[in-house]
């Protein structure tokens, strides 16, 4: 069974460290798989929607740590292991460049947590490989209709860690497929000519000063990079849809190192980045705090 943490007003369910997904790419611990508002609206989806490799691939609020450097990849031979943070040691196939779409054999970290109906904390506890260890601690709580995600890292290696963490909220209300119901919003007027990368092979992408939205169903993925255009910005998301008349909004307390965006016709997902830079024996902390509410 999930971990299940609920109020009068959310319930949020939460898989088991190595329940599901039991993949090389996100972390293992506070896998959020739904999200569930007045035992009505629902927000989180699959990242596929083929049973077969739902527990490959990403679904709800699942978490990254390295999406395109993972630590001391570069420092091992084809064979040896590397580190990724929140999830073990994974094995080095090849000599071919770190690829976060392919699935390596992994040795997971110990993980533990312990948990109420409003709170669960997690800790994952690294083993040394390459001179990289990073302690990850999370805990998630509720409060009435908002619940907060709150990171600390401890570097207990030998090497400093640079790399950066993101959530890919992978989000559909009620599981209604992206159409023109939905408008996800930012703190930030967005200046589409600025933009690091944009893949909308459909061209249904509307760009309205602080906002995206779709003129119609889409057929393919899209893809948006450094959306903020390199600007400092607060790191904020909200997603709504008119016709159901409730939104989700995420909100970070520190500035963004980038904004991306990805979807496909059932899901869409804003992805804020925070950097890390850590040095032996330091730790830092984060949070990511999440509202639903009606329109």
């Amino acid at each position: 069974m999930s971990i299940l943490l609920k109020n009068n007003k959310l319930r949020i369910e939460i898989d088991k460290p190595g329940q599901n997904y039991r993949d090389s790419r996100f972390d293992w611990t506070g896998k959020i798989i739904q999200i569930t508002f007045d035992n009505k609206y629902t927000f989180c989806t699959e990242e596929t929607l083929d049973p077969k490799l739902v527990n490959l691939k990403g679904r709800g609020l699942y978490n990254e740590f390295g999406i395109n450097e993972a630590l001391g990849y570069e420092d091992c031979k084809a064979g040896e292991k590397f580190s990724k943070i929140g999830v073990g040691l994974i094995k080095k196939d090849d000599e071919q460049p770190y690829d976060f779409f392919k699935s390596y054999k992994v040795t997971p970290f110990k993980s533990l947590y312990k948990s109420d109906k409003q709170y669960v904390i997690f800790i994952s506890y690294p083993t040394l490989c390459n001179g990289y260890a990073v302690e990850l601690t999370k805990n998630i709580s509720i409060n009435d209709n908002s619940f907060t995600v709150y990171y600390n890292l401890k570097n207990t290696g030998e090497k400093p860690v640079k790399t950066d963490e993101y959530c890919h909220n992978f989000l559909a209300i009620n599981r209604r497929i992206i159409n023109g119901e939905y408008k996800l919003h930012f703190p930030f007027s967005i200046e589409k000519e600025k933009i690091k990368e944009i893949v909308d092979p459909d061209d249904v992408l509307q760009f309205n000063n602080n906002y995206i939205s779709w003129k119609s169903e889409l057929k393919d993925q899209f893809f948006l990079s450094s959306l903020e255009s390199g600007k400092k910005v607060r790191a904020t998301w909200s997603l709504e849809n008119s016709d159901l008349g409730v939104g989700i909004k995420e909100s970070g307390n520190f500035i963004p190192e980038k904004i991306n965006l990805w979807g496909n016709i059932h899901v869409v997902s804003p992805e804020i980045f925070v950097k890390i830079d850590l040095p032996p024996g330091k730790s830092m902390s984060w949070v990511r705090e999440y509202e639903v509410y009606y329109l």
